[in-house]
């Protein structure tokens, strides 16, 4: 990669060759971590190109062609090229992502914002065209190819903002980009909802992809600023919006292997890959305020729902990209329920107990290291929750406690099963 670089783009001097970026961009994009969240913090993307680039003066040569490209941009407002915008978009979504997780310069960070909230903006005036025209066949593969863009740009901007300094530094633009990304939201709202907002349109994977790369952005905001999270829950009704999505999916995937294949063909399955980015969005907000965590209760059914996607697989499906969003359902709909039960009051910690949440948390222990998405910090984790329940119960005392004669948790307390 070294030498390539400095053969190749080592001597890029003007902004139309800029274009040889497109050579390495698919290779960064690859070699990406998006963040993920874990005990409700997210963990930082890193490319792992960096060093090269780095060492090889790209990455101050990237920042130049950048800053000149929209210094352009600004000079000449009135042009409207779709070359130039899109040309931009690339260099921006590519330094995002070579710098993912580090902490990038205010003079470079604002205008790379400014330049994702309009692209934002711009994805939604797209779906709102084409949710309300009639698209002709050969319009709708450019729209095809604007919803990949904008996923892109928002997964460039996972990486950015899960560096909490950088998210502090754009305190004067991170409010555009929310309410630019709200709409996306409402992308196929359930039809029950009669919702004002809703933008209706066919599914595909690449807007599956837009769509949860937005819930993602949304659980950043939302995990830092409260104020977001207030705004999601009391205006946009997110509850009353993702609840339906997730019950229908754990319906669906409970069901015996014959059953499911027969159910899917009469009910509109739901993308786990979106379930995923719902769910975790629900974790930052049920983590940042206990008000949310009553409202998830009180939603009927979608407590249990949680509890089955922890369990969620196909064993229909042995596709590897299937088996990772299926990883990505079970680990969403973990930290959810470790975020509910970690502010819970007592009725809450009864209602899990019911739930089974200590033979979960059992199973998830005895099969520790049998599944790729599990590691020794998430069992330690776990163990600490146990260790945790038999405290509070030790504490109880005399009192009336009715998770101190539960049924399946005294079967787990007086009952272990050791392992040979």
């Amino acid at each position: 990669m070294n030498l390539f670089i400095k053969e190749r783009l080592g001597s890029c001097t003007t902004g139309f060759e800029v274009i040889l970026l497109y050579m390495i961009k698919f290779a960064v994009e690859r070699c990406t971590d998006l963040p993920q969240i874990y005990n409700n913090q997210f963990t930082c993307g890193q490319c792992k190109l960096y060093d090269d680039m780095k060492e090889t003066d790209l990455i101050e040569k990237i920042e130049y062609l950048l800053l000149e490209k929209m210094d352009e941009d600004e000079k000449d407002l009135k042009s409207k090229e779709k070359s130039s915008q899109s040309l931009t978009e690339i260099l921006v979504r590519l330094y995002l992502l070579i710098m993912a997780g580090k902490v990038i310069d205010t003079q470079l960070l604002t205008p790379c914002m400014k330049v994702v909230s309009n692209s934002i903006s711009s994805a939604v005036q797209k779906l709102k065209e084409q949710s309300q025209n009639s698209i002709k066949n050969r319009t709708v593969s450019f729209y095809e190819i604007k919803h990949w863009t904008s996923a892109k740009m928002m997964e460039a901007l996972e990486c950015t903002i899960c560096n909490r300094s950088n998210l502090f530094q754009i305190t004067q633009t991170q409010q555009d980009i929310f309410l630019n990304a709200i709409p996306l939201f409402h992308l196929n709202c359930p039809p029950q909802l009669n919702c004002p907002h809703r933008i209706l349109l066919r599914n595909t994977p690449n807007l599956h992809e837009l769509q949860t790369a937005v819930l993602q952005v949304l659980s950043m905001l939302c995990l830092c600023y409260n104020r977001y999270g207030s705004v999601l829950i009391l205006e946009h009704h997110f509850i009353s919006h993702i609840a339906p999505h997730i019950i229908t999916l754990a319906n669906i995937t409970s069901l015996p292997k014959i059953l499911f294949q027969n159910q899917i063909q009469l009910i509109q399955k739901p993308s786990p890959k979106v379930v995923a980015g719902a769910v975790t969005l629900l974790a930052s907000l049920c983590y940042s305020n206990l008000s949310y965590v009553k409202l998830v209760v009180n939603t009927p059914g979608l407590i249990r729902a949680l509890f089955k996607l922890v369990k969620y697989k196909l064993d229909i499906n042995t596709d590897p990209e299937e088996n990772q969003i299926a990883a990505a359902v079970r680990r969403s709909s973990r930290e959810c329920i470790w975020s509910i039960h970690q502010h819970g009051d007592n009725q809450i910690q009864e209602l899990f107990i019911n739930e089974g949440f200590i033979q979960l948390l059992a199973v998830q222990i005895s099969v520790g290291g049998g599944s790729f998405e599990d590691n020794y910090s998430k069992l330690n984790r776990n163990i600490e929750i146990i260790r945790q329940q038999f405290k509070n119960l030790r504490w109880v005392g005399s009192r009336e406690n009715s998770l101190t004669r539960n049924e399946d948790l005294h079967t787990v307390t007086s009952k272990p099963k050791i392992a040979p």
